[in-house]
């Protein structure tokens, strides 16, 4: 690294980072006094606070990094000007690209900074500052709990036509469950009562199972008290997929949402059609 672009990086790093101390201490203030009241009715412990406010850092940074770096890069630019430092660095033959191009290179890295606490961090710390916030208020956290669910697994085509989900607990009330084969013709359908998610399969209760023959009629009904569904592996939070806000998603997951191969089956009528007539 040059000296000039060194001499540069700290100039604009050192006002950044006390613009970000400052923006962070003024967001802490404000928000304990709107918040106090709260905190000592709930007779909150020191640590507390460092975990309240340590979950809310994501999305603060998020709202606080764009305006410290323009007034970093001001106040480094007006403070050149001003000891005619950039007049003086010209008239040495580097020009006036050259010499922003560190102020180019970080904001580049806070943009790729504010995607990642976009996409990634800022999501996941709503949902733990609510469930820290009930707990402060002895208010039970929220379940995320679903009715009417319809979900159509992209990968192999299963069906699932449910009742009730609770994402929070891994548990399901009330479902019809439609497995197909390669041509896109209905294989195996449960009729389900509650079901439960662990160790990445779905357990059944009160199941009535019908298989169907290749020439599509069926064969008799089959009622089990309990089922272990090994090959049913969608998780909760795939089966309520499409019900959930897309800011709630982190970047991995949502990519994975978004990028799910759908095995179309050449038989198989579109997907609103066919969701339409099982539905």
């Amino acid at each position: 690294m040059k000296r000039l672009d060194r001499y540069l990086l700290i100039s604009l790093l050192q006002p950044f980072f006390f613009c970000l101390v400052t923006f962070f201490s003024l967001w802490i203030i404000i928000d304990l006094f709107n918040n106090i009241q709260d905190l000592i009715s709930a007779q909150a412990p020191p640590w507390f606070f460092i975990q309240y406010y340590g979950i809310q850092i994501p999305r603060i940074a998020q709202t606080v990094l764009p305006p410290a770096f323009f007034l970093s890069c001001v106040y480094l630019l007006a403070y050149m000007s001003s000891r005619r430092e950039l007049v003086a660095t010209m008239a040495a033959g580097v020009s006036l690209a050259r010499i922003f191009v560190p102020f180019l290179a970080v904001s580049l890295l806070v943009a790729a900074l504010q995607y990642f606490l976009y996409f990634d961090l800022t999501p996941s710390s709503r949902q733990r500052l609510s469930n820290l916030e009930s707990k402060m208020k002895n208010i039970p956290a929220r379940a995320d709990v679903y009715d009417r669910v319809l979900y159509k697994n992209p990968s192999n085509g299963t069906m699932w036509f449910l009742t009730e989900v609770n994402a929070t607990e891994g548990t399901f009330r009330q479902a019809e469950i439609l497995s197909i084969d390669e041509l896109g013709r209905d294989k195996e359908k449960l009729f389900v009562a509650r079901g439960t998610y662990k160790n990445g399969y779905w357990d059944l209760y009160n199941v009535r199972k019908v298989i169907f023959r290749p020439d599509g009629t069926t064969g008799p009904p089959v009622d089990l008290d309990q089922l272990d569904a090994l090959t049913l592996t969608e998780s909760p939070q795939q089966l309520v997929a499409t019900r959930r806000k897309p800011e709630e998603y982190g970047w991995a997951d949502l990519h994975a949402f978004t990028h799910a191969k759908y095995r179309a089956s050449p038989t198989a009528w579109p997907p609103t059609t066919s969701n339409i007539i099982h539905a």
